[in-house]
Formats: C-alpha cells, sequence, structure tokens
C-alpha cells in the first residue's frame, strides 16, 4: 500500500479530522493494511462483528440490500464496518462485497476508543447517520 495514499485518505476522512502529524503516525502505525479482490465479500448481513473496522484507501466497497441492489458505492475516505462495531447486538446489518479491487486500513475499535475517545464518538455519529439514511 502507498504510504502517501493512506496518509490523504487518513487526513481527508471526517472522523479523523483534526488530527495531527504525531497521531497520524500512530494511526498509521495501529492500522492493519487488507486487500479485497474484486467481488470478494466483506461482510454478509446477519455474521457476529468483529471488533474492528475499515477506512477504504483506493477502491470501492459496494453495500447491498437484502435484495441483492446495490444500496451505495463506498470508495477512499470513507468508513465501512463502524455500525456492527458500534451496535449492541454486534451484528452486521448489510452485505458488503469489494466493487474493485480495494485497499483498506482496518483498526481496532477498542484501541481507537483508548486512544480517542472523541474519535469513537464520531464513529457512533456515523453509525446512526447511516442506520437513518439507508432503507430497510
Amino acid at each position: 500500500m502507498d504510504l502517501e495514499l493512506a496518509k490523504a485518505a487518513i487526513k481527508k476522512c471526517d472522523i479523523f479530522r483534526d488530527v495531527d502529524e504525531d497521531a497520524l503516525g500512530v494511526l498509521l502505525v495501529e492500522a492493519r493494511e487488507r486487500t479485497f479482490h474484486k467481488g470478494e465479500i466483506v461482510y454478509r448481513r446477519g455474521e457476529m462483528a468483529s471488533d474492528s473496522f475499515y477506512l477504504i484507501v483506493s477502491g470501492e466497497m459496494h453495500v447491498l440490500h437484502e435484495s441483492g441492489e446495490l444500496i451505495k458505492a463506498l470508495g477512499p475516505t470513507e468508513i465501512i464496518g463502524e455500525i456492527g462495531v458500534i451496535s449492541p447486538k454486534r451484528l452486521r446489518t448489510r452485505d458488503v462485497i469489494a466493487g474493485t479491487a480495494t485497499e483498506v486500513l482496518e483498526w481496532d475499535v477498542h484501541t481507537i476508543q483508548a486512544r480517542s475517545p472523541e474519535l469513537l464518538e464520531r464513529l457512533k455519529d456515523l453509525a446512526w447517520q447511516r442506520i437513518s439514511d439507508w432503507p430497510d
């Protein structure tokens, strides 16, 4: 993964807005790099969520309705997986597949919470916004 591309994605992501260079460096060190191939299943609706969420660095993820219809395509600088780690039931709410080859940074939500409760609050805000915006 291109380090400069990863830094740029973090800086442009609303969740991580206003992080200073030191915090940015720590976020990069704590992140795990992952790559998904086009068509690869990232999440299945109803499965137990892990403790991690992703920031898309390059590529595109497709969030799908139960019917298989595309709800939203998410691209670079967008977060995916936040609803499952925040919700009380800890279940994935949508099927998500890689629409293209996609590189992501992965963080453990507990690490983020320990490092910055403010970042966790932003993640929660995003989760609740998406829950209310996306169709049933």
